[in-house]
């Protein structure tokens, strides 16, 4: 049950009023005693109780709360963002203002809660898309957590592709391939991904690198289409390297179903070291972003005013059972 400061006056014998000048730090202008402040501060410290955001947003106080807009629920790395930024505001005694976007798709629908609430900054999940809208929100900081650096956001926070894909890339010459393919959708943050894949890889001279991309509108269809593809072609490369872990856990399942096993006639690789990754059969290769670190920079950003510009994180690559020829 919320208590109130009606619940606390009547604990304490006195008037309502007096406790809501206590606790709004107006008591002594009016003269009340320091030992009848401290009383009231205690019981409400000893009652637990929590001043109602909606009023401190009457009066022009801050709300502890930050907007967190997600521009794609159905991704499943963004379960993870979403976790690490409400363990964060836990930490800081914020509350978190979840909203997200259909398709990454603009609506008055989706954004309608931050026009109803009062939040202390807005924190986006996911690269690039239409942030048209935040020119409604001047008064506020906003932060990015993935690509898309803005000079209307304070922060820009985003995993350094270049990083990955080099270690992506020398895990694969470990592994003795001469053939590589890289596996997207298409979607922006894919095709920066894919173009640094070219960079990286075609410097080091292999027989064959070239990119795929399929048109579907999802990371598991697109795995699965694009598997397809290399059958229909009939030349299958040493490796296959994913945008996501997703297209790579389409494309095993898709490979296995034709008869082509993974490790052993493919080697893949995933990038976003989602949960599912580890217990797939076999486990995924994949290149797992700083999460931790991510959140926090952008929390801190529009939550306590620390940091600006655009960071770019280091990750680490997680190597399993999909990416390593067996001996």
């Amino acid at each position: 049950m919320k208590i109130t400061q009606k619940d606390i006056a009547k604990k304490l014998g006195v008037s309502t009023s007096l406790v809501s000048r206590v606790l709004s730090g107006r008591a002594e202008e009016i003269g009340i005693r320091g030992e009848v402040i401290k009383q009231v501060q205690d019981l409400a410290k000893k009652m637990n109780y929590v001043p109602s955001m909606a009023a401190l947003s009457l009066k022009g106080k801050k709300s502890a709360t930050i907007g967190v807009v997600v521009y794609d629920f159905y991704d499943p790395f963004f379960t993870k963002v979403i976790g690490e930024l409400q363990k964060v505001a836990n930490e800081e005694n914020f509350s978190i203002l979840l909203v997200g976007l259909t398709n990454r798709a603009l609506s008055e629908q989706s954004l309608r809660p931050l026009y109803k609430h009062n939040v202390d900054g807005i924190i986006i999940v996911g690269s690039y898309g239409d942030i048209s809208w935040v020119s409604d929100f001047k008064e506020i900081p906003i932060a990015r957590i993935g690509h898309g650096a803005d000079k209307r956001l304070k922060l820009s926070v985003a995993v350094d592709e270049l990083m990955a894909m080099t270690s992506i890339c020398d895990h694969l010459l470990a592994q003795k391939v001469k053939k590589v393919v890289f596996a997207r959708r298409n979607a922006a943050v894919h095709a920066r991904r894919e173009g640094v894949f070219l960079d990286v890889f075609t410097a080091k001279k292999l027989a064959q690198v070239y990119s795929l991309n399929s048109i579907c509108e999802n990371d598991m269809l697109a795995g699965a289409d694009l598997v397809e593809t290399l059958l229909k072609k009939g030349d299958l490369p040493d490796a296959l390297v994913c945008a996501s872990d997703v297209i790579a856990m389409a494309a095993i399942k898709r490979f296995s179903e034709s008869g082509v096993k993974v490790p052993n006639d493919i080697l893949i690789t995933g990038f976003d070291d989602i949960s599912t990754a580890a217990c797939f059969m076999p486990s995924i290769t994949s290149y797992r972003q700083s999460v931790e670190y991510a959140a926090q920079k952008a929390f801190y950003a529009v939550a306590k005013g620390q940091g600006n510009g655009h960071f770019d994180c280091e990750g680490s690559l997680i190597i399993r059972a999909s990416s390593v020829k067996k001996r």
